[in-house]
Protein backbone atom coordinates (compact mmCIF):
# COMPACT_ATOMS: atom_id res chain seq x y z
CA UNK A 1 0.00 0.00 0.00
CA UNK A 2 1.91 3.26 -0.94
CA UNK A 3 1.43 5.65 1.26
CA UNK A 4 2.84 9.47 0.93
CA UNK A 5 5.20 10.62 3.66
CA UNK A 6 2.82 13.74 4.28
CA UNK A 7 -1.08 13.43 2.91
CA UNK A 8 -3.01 10.54 1.67
CA UNK A 9 -2.16 9.06 -1.90
CA UNK A 10 -4.21 6.00 -2.17
CA UNK A 11 -6.64 3.99 -3.92
CA UNK A 12 -9.87 5.43 -3.47
CA UNK A 13 -12.91 4.82 -4.50
CA UNK A 14 -14.34 7.67 -5.56
CA UNK A 15 -12.24 10.95 -6.66
CA UNK A 16 -11.57 12.74 -3.08
CA UNK A 17 -13.21 16.23 -2.44
CA UNK A 18 -10.55 19.24 -3.40
CA UNK A 19 -11.01 21.27 0.03
CA UNK A 20 -10.03 18.22 1.76
CA UNK A 21 -6.78 17.96 0.13
CA UNK A 22 -3.39 19.61 1.33
CA UNK A 23 -2.47 22.77 -0.98
CA UNK A 24 1.50 22.03 -0.54
CA UNK A 25 1.73 18.13 -1.15
CA UNK A 26 -1.43 18.22 -2.93
CA UNK A 27 -2.92 14.73 -1.32
CA UNK A 28 -5.77 14.18 0.87
CA UNK A 29 -4.73 16.00 4.34
CA UNK A 30 -3.09 13.65 6.86
CA UNK A 31 -3.46 14.92 10.30
CA UNK A 32 -5.44 18.29 8.89
CA UNK A 33 -4.72 21.38 10.21
CA UNK A 34 -6.65 24.62 8.90
CA UNK A 35 -5.28 28.14 7.98
CA UNK A 36 -8.14 30.58 9.12
CA UNK A 37 -7.19 33.80 8.22
CA UNK A 38 -7.50 37.21 9.25
CA UNK A 39 -10.01 39.82 9.40
CA UNK A 40 -9.64 40.95 6.29
CA UNK A 41 -9.62 37.52 4.78
CA UNK A 42 -11.36 33.80 5.46
CA UNK A 43 -8.48 31.13 3.99
CA UNK A 44 -9.60 28.17 4.92
CA UNK A 45 -7.34 26.06 3.73
CA UNK A 46 -6.17 22.61 4.79
CA UNK A 47 -2.88 21.10 5.11
CA UNK A 48 -1.05 18.02 6.21
CA UNK A 49 0.39 18.67 9.87
CA UNK A 50 3.61 17.73 9.21
CA UNK A 51 3.33 19.79 5.43
CA UNK A 52 2.52 22.62 7.17
CA UNK A 53 5.30 22.66 9.75
CA UNK A 54 8.15 22.19 7.79
CA UNK A 55 6.61 24.88 5.71
CA UNK A 56 6.84 27.18 8.49
CA UNK A 57 10.30 26.75 9.03
CA UNK A 58 11.30 29.43 6.03
CA UNK A 59 7.89 31.06 5.35
CA UNK A 60 5.73 32.84 7.75
CA UNK A 61 2.86 33.79 5.22
CA UNK A 62 0.48 31.26 4.11
CA UNK A 63 0.83 29.86 0.30
CA UNK A 64 -2.91 30.68 -0.27
CA UNK A 65 -3.84 33.98 0.88
CA UNK A 66 -0.64 35.28 1.79
CA UNK A 67 -1.40 36.64 5.35
CA UNK A 68 0.43 35.84 8.56
CA UNK A 69 0.26 32.28 8.67
CA UNK A 70 -1.42 30.43 11.75
CA UNK A 71 -3.03 27.35 11.42
CA UNK A 72 -5.14 24.81 14.07
CA UNK A 73 -6.23 21.51 13.99
CA UNK A 74 -9.18 20.92 12.18
CA UNK A 75 -11.58 17.97 13.29
CA UNK A 76 -14.57 18.60 11.20
CA UNK A 77 -12.07 17.94 8.10
CA UNK A 78 -10.04 15.09 10.14
CA UNK A 79 -13.48 13.41 10.25
CA UNK A 80 -14.46 13.72 6.58
CA UNK A 81 -11.67 12.39 5.68
CA UNK A 82 -11.82 8.80 7.65
CA UNK A 83 -15.16 8.60 6.13
CA UNK A 84 -13.85 8.52 2.40
CA UNK A 85 -13.99 5.26 0.91
CA UNK A 86 -10.51 3.32 -0.20
CA UNK A 87 -9.67 0.06 -1.62
CA UNK A 88 -7.74 -1.94 -0.17
CA UNK A 89 -3.92 -1.80 -2.77
CA UNK A 90 -3.20 -5.28 -2.43
CA UNK A 91 -3.10 -6.79 -4.99
CA UNK A 92 -5.99 -9.21 -5.43
CA UNK A 93 -7.95 -7.96 -2.28
CA UNK A 94 -11.35 -7.13 -2.64
CA UNK A 95 -11.66 -4.89 0.79
CA UNK A 96 -13.82 -1.74 0.32
CA UNK A 97 -14.59 0.76 3.36
CA UNK A 98 -13.75 4.22 5.16
CA UNK A 99 -10.00 5.48 5.57
CA UNK A 100 -10.20 5.27 9.04
CA UNK A 101 -10.77 1.63 8.79
CA UNK A 102 -8.16 1.24 6.36
CA UNK A 103 -5.47 0.09 9.25
CA UNK A 104 -6.86 -2.26 10.87
CA UNK A 105 -7.68 -3.82 7.83
CA UNK A 106 -4.08 -3.65 7.02
CA UNK A 107 -3.25 -5.66 10.33
CA UNK A 108 -5.12 -8.94 9.02
CA UNK A 109 -5.35 -8.47 5.21
CA UNK A 110 -5.20 -12.02 3.49
CA UNK A 111 -3.57 -10.51 0.47
CA UNK A 112 -0.75 -8.48 1.86
CA UNK A 113 2.69 -10.00 1.26
CA UNK A 114 4.89 -11.13 4.02
CA UNK A 115 8.49 -12.48 4.34
CA UNK A 116 8.81 -16.17 5.35
CA UNK A 117 9.37 -16.12 8.94
CA UNK A 118 11.87 -19.13 8.22
CA UNK A 119 13.87 -16.48 6.36
CA UNK A 120 14.05 -18.50 3.16
CA UNK A 121 14.83 -17.19 -0.16
CA UNK A 122 14.14 -17.27 -3.77
CA UNK A 123 17.56 -19.18 -4.97
CA UNK A 124 18.81 -18.57 -2.26
CA UNK A 125 19.44 -14.84 -2.78
CA UNK A 126 16.50 -13.05 -2.82
CA UNK A 127 13.83 -13.06 0.46
CA UNK A 128 10.86 -14.76 -0.17
CA UNK A 129 7.44 -12.66 0.25
CA UNK A 130 4.08 -14.74 0.24
CA UNK A 131 0.34 -13.30 0.98
CA UNK A 132 -0.90 -13.52 4.78
CA UNK A 133 -3.35 -16.11 3.78
CA UNK A 134 -0.77 -18.78 1.99
CA UNK A 135 2.02 -18.45 4.69
CA UNK A 136 0.80 -20.79 6.59
CA UNK A 137 0.30 -23.32 4.07
CA UNK A 138 3.55 -22.41 3.04
CA UNK A 139 5.22 -23.10 6.48
CA UNK A 140 3.87 -26.67 6.57
CA UNK A 141 4.06 -27.91 3.55
CA UNK A 142 6.37 -25.98 0.95
CA UNK A 143 9.20 -23.95 2.86
CA UNK A 144 12.52 -25.51 2.12
CA UNK A 145 13.73 -24.74 5.40
CA UNK A 146 10.51 -25.92 7.73
CA UNK A 147 11.53 -28.12 10.05
CA UNK A 148 10.77 -32.09 8.72
CA UNK A 149 11.67 -35.54 10.68
CA UNK A 150 13.91 -37.41 8.68
CA UNK A 151 11.70 -40.51 8.01
CA UNK A 152 14.86 -43.16 8.95
CA UNK A 153 16.39 -42.00 12.25
CA UNK A 154 13.28 -39.50 13.03
CA UNK A 155 15.51 -36.80 14.17
CA UNK A 156 14.01 -33.22 13.14
CA UNK A 157 15.87 -30.86 11.13
CA UNK A 158 15.41 -27.80 8.25
CA UNK A 159 13.81 -30.06 5.35
CA UNK A 160 16.31 -29.25 2.68
CA UNK A 161 19.08 -30.14 5.06
CA UNK A 162 17.31 -33.43 6.28
CA UNK A 163 16.33 -34.82 2.24
CA UNK A 164 19.98 -33.91 0.75
CA UNK A 165 22.74 -34.08 3.01
CA UNK A 166 21.59 -35.55 6.08
CA UNK A 167 20.63 -38.78 4.13
CA UNK A 168 24.49 -39.13 3.31
CA UNK A 169 25.52 -39.55 6.88
CA UNK A 170 22.17 -40.93 8.34
CA UNK A 171 22.94 -44.08 10.37
CA UNK A 172 19.72 -45.50 9.69
CA UNK A 173 19.31 -45.62 5.78
CA UNK A 174 20.09 -49.08 4.61
CA UNK A 175 23.65 -49.23 2.33
CA UNK A 176 24.91 -51.66 0.70
CA UNK A 177 28.42 -53.11 2.01
CA UNK A 178 31.55 -51.11 0.07
CA UNK A 179 32.86 -54.43 -1.15
CA UNK A 180 31.97 -54.76 -4.87
CA UNK A 181 31.50 -59.01 -4.67
CA UNK A 182 29.34 -58.35 -1.38
CA UNK A 183 25.62 -58.53 -1.71
CA UNK A 184 25.00 -57.98 2.31
CA UNK A 185 23.06 -54.33 3.28
CA UNK A 186 22.79 -52.84 6.31
CA UNK A 187 22.35 -49.51 8.49
CA UNK A 188 24.91 -47.53 7.36
CA UNK A 189 25.64 -47.36 11.54
CA UNK A 190 26.12 -51.39 11.28
CA UNK A 191 28.39 -51.58 8.36
CA UNK A 192 31.37 -51.10 9.66
CA UNK A 193 31.16 -54.15 12.32
CA UNK A 194 29.92 -56.07 8.92
CA UNK A 195 33.06 -55.39 7.61
CA UNK A 196 34.93 -56.58 10.29
CA UNK A 197 33.69 -60.31 9.18
CA UNK A 198 33.46 -59.54 5.77
CA UNK A 199 34.65 -62.45 3.55
CA UNK A 200 35.47 -59.72 0.79
CA UNK A 201 36.84 -57.16 3.09
CA UNK A 202 41.26 -56.35 1.85
CA UNK A 203 42.87 -56.82 4.65
CA UNK A 204 46.57 -57.19 5.76
CA UNK A 205 48.84 -60.77 6.20
CA UNK A 206 49.08 -61.37 9.94
CA UNK A 207 52.79 -61.36 9.47
CA UNK A 208 53.13 -57.84 8.20
CA UNK A 209 55.21 -56.30 10.75
CA UNK A 210 57.72 -58.91 9.79
CA UNK A 211 57.66 -57.70 6.71
CA UNK A 212 55.05 -59.43 4.56
CA UNK A 213 52.94 -56.36 2.48
CA UNK A 214 49.94 -58.93 0.90
CA UNK A 215 46.92 -57.48 0.84
CA UNK A 216 44.07 -60.08 0.15
CA UNK A 217 40.47 -60.61 0.77
CA UNK A 218 39.39 -61.98 3.88
CA UNK A 219 38.24 -65.50 2.48
CA UNK A 220 41.84 -66.08 0.78
CA UNK A 221 43.79 -64.52 3.16
CA UNK A 222 44.42 -67.92 5.36
CA UNK A 223 45.45 -69.92 2.56
CA UNK A 224 48.46 -67.87 1.91
CA UNK A 225 49.57 -67.37 5.49
CA UNK A 226 49.94 -71.23 5.46
CA UNK A 227 52.87 -70.38 2.88
CA UNK A 228 55.41 -70.88 5.96
CA UNK A 229 58.46 -70.69 3.63
CA UNK A 230 57.14 -67.54 1.92
CA UNK A 231 57.24 -65.97 5.17
CA UNK A 232 60.54 -67.22 6.24
CA UNK A 233 62.33 -65.45 3.58
CA UNK A 234 60.12 -62.30 3.79
CA UNK A 235 60.93 -62.11 7.97
CA UNK A 236 65.09 -62.75 7.03
CA UNK A 237 64.63 -59.69 4.72
CA UNK A 238 63.05 -57.55 7.24
CA UNK A 239 65.45 -58.75 9.98
CA UNK A 240 68.34 -57.68 7.76
CA UNK A 241 66.20 -53.94 6.77
CA UNK A 242 66.29 -53.65 10.38
CA UNK A 243 70.07 -54.32 11.21
CA UNK A 244 71.13 -51.70 8.55
CA UNK A 245 68.72 -49.81 10.63
CA UNK A 246 70.42 -50.03 13.51
CA UNK A 247 73.62 -49.14 12.11
CA UNK A 248 72.38 -46.18 10.78
CA UNK A 249 70.49 -45.43 13.74
CA UNK A 250 74.02 -46.01 15.48
CA UNK A 251 75.44 -43.38 13.51
CA UNK A 252 72.71 -40.74 13.55
CA UNK A 253 72.65 -40.49 16.95
CA UNK A 254 76.34 -39.44 17.94
CA UNK A 255 76.06 -36.11 16.68
CA UNK A 256 73.58 -32.96 15.29
CA UNK A 257 73.46 -31.44 13.28
CA UNK A 258 72.08 -34.51 11.27
CA UNK A 259 70.33 -34.88 7.95
CA UNK A 260 66.89 -37.10 7.63
CA UNK A 261 65.97 -38.31 4.23
CA UNK A 262 62.17 -38.05 3.64
CA UNK A 263 61.70 -40.40 0.48
CA UNK A 264 57.84 -41.18 -1.11
CA UNK A 265 56.68 -37.69 -0.29
CA UNK A 266 53.48 -38.38 -2.31
CA UNK A 267 52.83 -41.60 -0.65
CA UNK A 268 52.86 -39.70 2.54
CA UNK A 269 50.74 -37.43 1.58
CA UNK A 270 48.20 -38.63 -0.27
CA UNK A 271 47.38 -41.13 2.95
CA UNK A 272 48.21 -38.31 4.79
CA UNK A 273 50.48 -40.15 6.88
CA UNK A 274 53.03 -39.42 9.70
CA UNK A 275 56.93 -39.76 8.77
CA UNK A 276 58.77 -40.42 12.13
CA UNK A 277 62.96 -40.02 11.78
CA UNK A 278 65.24 -42.31 13.01
CA UNK A 279 66.43 -40.86 16.43
CA UNK A 280 69.48 -38.30 17.14
CA UNK A 281 71.20 -37.08 20.12
CA UNK A 282 71.83 -32.99 20.48
CA UNK A 283 75.75 -34.38 21.75
CA UNK A 284 77.08 -37.32 22.90
CA UNK A 285 75.92 -37.17 26.22
CA UNK A 286 72.70 -35.27 25.69
CA UNK A 287 69.48 -35.47 24.65
CA UNK A 288 67.76 -37.55 22.55
CA UNK A 289 64.93 -37.08 20.19
CA UNK A 290 63.65 -37.55 16.01
CA UNK A 291 61.46 -35.26 14.16
CA UNK A 292 57.92 -36.15 12.76
CA UNK A 293 57.15 -35.00 9.72
CA UNK A 294 53.53 -34.50 7.91
CA UNK A 295 53.48 -34.19 4.55
CA UNK A 296 49.89 -33.37 4.10
CA UNK A 297 50.02 -30.84 7.12
CA UNK A 298 48.61 -31.00 10.72
CA UNK A 299 46.28 -28.56 12.23
CA UNK A 300 45.89 -25.38 10.82
CA UNK A 301 48.69 -26.42 8.24
CA UNK A 302 46.40 -29.38 7.30
CA UNK A 303 45.85 -30.30 3.36
CA UNK A 304 47.95 -26.67 2.86
CA UNK A 305 51.33 -27.15 3.90
CA UNK A 306 54.02 -29.32 5.29
CA UNK A 307 54.36 -29.80 9.17
CA UNK A 308 57.69 -30.34 11.11
CA UNK A 309 58.13 -31.61 15.17
CA UNK A 310 60.62 -32.49 17.45
CA UNK A 311 59.90 -34.92 19.68
CA UNK A 312 61.75 -35.57 23.06
CA UNK A 313 62.47 -39.56 23.27
CA UNK A 314 63.69 -41.46 26.08
CA UNK A 315 67.58 -41.74 25.78
CA UNK A 316 70.84 -43.26 27.71
CA UNK A 317 71.76 -39.97 29.51
CA UNK A 318 68.13 -38.94 30.76
CA UNK A 319 69.50 -39.17 34.42
CA UNK A 320 72.21 -36.76 34.01
CA UNK A 321 70.57 -34.12 32.39
CA UNK A 322 68.78 -31.20 33.04
CA UNK A 323 65.04 -31.16 33.12
CA UNK A 324 62.58 -30.00 31.40
CA UNK A 325 64.58 -29.41 28.29
CA UNK A 326 64.54 -25.93 26.94
CA UNK A 327 66.41 -25.91 24.01
CA UNK A 328 66.26 -24.65 20.29
CA UNK A 329 65.47 -26.80 17.43
CA UNK A 330 66.17 -25.94 14.01
CA UNK A 331 64.68 -27.63 11.15
CA UNK A 332 65.86 -26.79 7.37
CA UNK A 333 64.49 -28.11 4.28
CA UNK A 334 67.45 -28.63 2.16
CA UNK A 335 67.25 -26.86 -1.34
CA UNK A 336 68.15 -29.65 -3.71
CA UNK A 337 69.97 -27.81 -6.48
CA UNK A 338 72.79 -25.59 -4.44
CA UNK A 339 73.92 -25.08 -1.14
CA UNK A 340 71.91 -21.86 -0.45
CA UNK A 341 68.29 -20.99 -0.13
CA UNK A 342 67.64 -23.36 2.24
CA UNK A 343 64.39 -23.31 4.57
CA UNK A 344 64.34 -22.42 7.71
CA UNK A 345 61.97 -22.24 10.87
CA UNK A 346 62.97 -22.31 14.64
CA UNK A 347 61.61 -23.37 17.85
CA UNK A 348 62.10 -23.47 21.28
CA UNK A 349 61.36 -25.61 24.23
CA UNK A 350 59.11 -23.93 27.06
CA UNK A 351 59.68 -25.17 30.37
CA UNK A 352 56.20 -25.17 31.65
CA UNK A 353 55.22 -27.57 28.16
CA UNK A 354 54.62 -30.97 29.03
CA UNK A 355 56.67 -31.32 25.45
CA UNK A 356 59.76 -30.07 27.51
CA UNK A 357 59.76 -33.01 30.73
CA UNK A 358 61.27 -36.14 30.36
CA UNK A 359 59.99 -39.12 28.89
CA UNK A 360 59.64 -41.69 30.92
CA UNK A 361 56.76 -44.37 30.52
CA UNK A 362 57.41 -44.22 26.64
CA UNK A 363 60.03 -44.21 23.78
CA UNK A 364 58.67 -41.11 22.45
CA UNK A 365 56.67 -38.54 24.00
CA UNK A 366 53.54 -37.80 22.45
CA UNK A 367 53.35 -34.31 22.36
CA UNK A 368 55.90 -32.13 20.43
CA UNK A 369 57.11 -28.77 19.40
CA UNK A 370 57.14 -27.56 15.71
CA UNK A 371 55.61 -25.54 12.79
CA UNK A 372 52.67 -26.48 11.56
CA UNK A 373 53.03 -24.56 8.62
CA UNK A 374 56.64 -25.24 7.92
CA UNK A 375 56.64 -24.72 4.23
CA UNK A 376 53.61 -24.85 2.03
CA UNK A 377 52.67 -27.51 -1.11
CA UNK A 378 53.18 -24.58 -3.83
CA UNK A 379 57.10 -23.84 -2.79
CA UNK A 380 58.27 -27.36 -2.84
CA UNK A 381 58.45 -26.97 -6.76
CA UNK A 382 60.71 -25.43 -8.62
CA UNK A 383 61.26 -21.74 -8.48
CA UNK A 384 63.18 -19.80 -11.04
CA UNK A 385 63.60 -16.71 -9.49
CA UNK A 386 65.54 -18.38 -6.54
CA UNK A 387 67.00 -21.70 -7.74
CA UNK A 388 65.27 -23.19 -5.22
CA UNK A 389 63.98 -27.18 -5.74
CA UNK A 390 62.52 -28.47 -2.16
CA UNK A 391 60.80 -31.94 -3.89
CA UNK A 392 63.21 -33.58 -6.10
CA UNK A 393 62.50 -37.51 -7.08
CA UNK A 394 59.96 -37.44 -4.39
CA UNK A 395 62.35 -36.66 -1.74
CA UNK A 396 62.42 -34.11 0.92
CA UNK A 397 65.96 -33.51 3.17
CA UNK A 398 65.53 -32.02 5.86
CA UNK A 399 68.53 -30.87 8.16
CA UNK A 400 68.13 -30.77 12.27
CA UNK A 401 70.48 -28.72 14.36
CA UNK A 402 70.04 -28.35 18.46
CA UNK A 403 71.01 -25.15 20.92
CA UNK A 404 71.04 -26.45 24.32
CA UNK A 405 71.51 -23.73 26.91
CA UNK A 406 73.78 -25.77 29.82
CA UNK A 407 75.71 -27.61 26.81
CA UNK A 408 79.18 -28.25 27.82
CA UNK A 409 81.17 -29.39 25.14
CA UNK A 410 84.93 -29.58 26.99
CA UNK A 411 83.04 -32.93 29.02
CA UNK A 412 82.24 -34.21 26.03
CA UNK A 413 84.31 -37.17 24.97
CA UNK A 414 84.20 -39.34 22.05
CA UNK A 415 84.72 -43.39 21.65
Amino acid sequence: MAINTSGYDLNWLEPPPDDLKCLICLCVARDPHQHPGDDTNECGKVFCRNCITEYQKNKTTCPNCRKNLTHFKDAKSARQIRSIKVKCDNNGCPWVGELGSLDAHLQSCDYALLPCTNKCKIDNEIAKFLRRKDLKDHLTNDCPRRQYKCSYCKETGEYQERITTHLDTCPKVKVLCPNPQCPVGNFRSQIDSHRSTCKYETVRCKYAEVGCKERLVRQELSKHEEDDQFHLRVTTVKVLELTKMNRYLLKSTSRVPCTVRLANYLKYKSDADEFCSPPFYTSYTGYKMCINVYANGLGDGNGTHVSVYAHLMKGDNDDSLSWPFTGKVTFELLNQLEDKNHHQETTLFRADSKSSQRVVERERASLGYGRPKFISHADLDYKSDKNTKYLKDDTLMFRVSVQVPDYKPWLECTL
